[in-house]
């Protein structure tokens, strides 16, 4: 006879459904052929200023393509590059492509705090670089880290709540936490062993997967750990967000200040089996249907002014890529580019 807790736990595993599966029949080449093939359609496009790509391909078919073009000052680019590609390219580009002014080089470089930056093509700009001193490098990365843990929260939460798990993100995102507990000097947290697990299937994820019940249970001990550590964390750090900045993260996410970090949800949940039929349609309708409100700890006081220079900075950007690259991407925190 089944246990209470046996029981719950069968429920919880039948009531999830995977989807965006890690690719399958890719390798590197691919990745480097895109590169060639974007770099090719503007080679004579005399507005390019440079273009380069961030990071490396780990893992075919998990790892996405991080490319930055940065155009000359005052030029204006209309495409969006990513809509003339294959279908199996398209599915490489998972934040699209990024923008930049040559005007802004210099300024997104200290505050987006660049990692692993290679050039493909071009001149980089020309010019003094932003000097940044320990305490604003500290207080950089802090909120930096800040910014990416709650964003995580956030679609954690969408995916428990609607028991739809994009696995393929997930995997990247949660392999990406690691960048963010060395920003905060964390070690030994309670997450670590979840971080790992992760780590260990993108790396042998062509060679051994793991089953659909083992990936279910991980996320759900996973999301436990993770809302408890974000609550801890939160208890001693802010975000700084000035009373200037929207708080609307997108059109069914509100945020809240609060001294807790929480979360309230009102709507209709749909079984997650419909997400099988068309995972983008499913996931848009469950958008709809419901209304998120997360509560977090803020202050719109800056414990250094580089923080206050780093928001006026993005919005300034992002007005600028608005109206000059309209369907490119800005290069920031998936925070700060909701809400600025």
């Amino acid at each position: 006879m089944q246990s209470s807790q046996d029981l719950k736990l069968v429920n919880f595993i039948s009531s999830m459904q995977i989807i965006n599966y890690p690719l399958a029949g890719y390798n590197k080449e691919d990745y480097f052929h895109l590169y060639d093939k974007v770099v090719d359609s503007l080679k004579h496009n005399s507005d390019v200023k440079c273009i380069c790509t961030f990071g490396g391909v780990n893992q075919p078919g998990i790892s996405d393509i991080d490319l930055l073009i940065t155009f000359k000052k005052d030029s204006t680019f209309s495409g969006d590059i990513v809509s003339n590609l294959s279908t199996k390219e398209k599915a490489l580009f998972t934040h699209g492509i990024m923008a930049l002014s040559e005007d802004h080089w210099f300024q997104n470089k200290a505050y987006a705090m660049w990692d692993n930056q290679k050039l493909l093509v071009g001149e980089e700009p020309k010019g003094d670089e932003i000097l940044v001193s320990e305490s604003e490098l500290i207080a950089l990365k802090k909120q930096t880290a800040l910014e990416f843990l709650f964003t995580n929260y956030i679609d954690l939460t969408l995916q428990n709540e609607y028991g739809i798990i994009k696995l393929r993100d997930l995997l990247q995102h949660t392999k990406g936490i690691t960048y963010d507990l060395n920003y905060l000097n964390l070690t030994n947290t309670s997450i670590d062993l979840y971080i790992a697990q992760a780590k260990e299937w993108i790396t042998n994820w062509h060679l051994k997967q793991p089953g659909n019940k083992e990936i279910t249970l991980w996320f759900k001990e996973f999301y436990k750990a993770y809302t408890s550590f974000i609550q801890s964390t939160f208890e001693t750090n802010k975000i700084y967000l000035p009373k200037s900045v929207n708080r609307n993260f997108s059109k069914n996410i509100s945020l809240n200040e609060s001294t807790t970090t929480n979360y309230n949800r009102s709507g209709i949940r749909l079984p997650a089996f419909v997400a099988t039929i068309g995972q983008k349609r499913v996931l848009k309708l469950m958008n709809k249907l419901n209304r998120f409100e997360f509560s977090m700890p803020t202050t719109d006081i800056a414990e250094n002014s580089i923080l206050e220079k780093r928001i006026q900075f993005f919005k300034e950007m992002k007005m600028y890529n608005q109206t000059h690259f309209p369907k490119l991407g800005l290069l920031t925190t998936s925070l700060m580019s909701k809400l600025v």
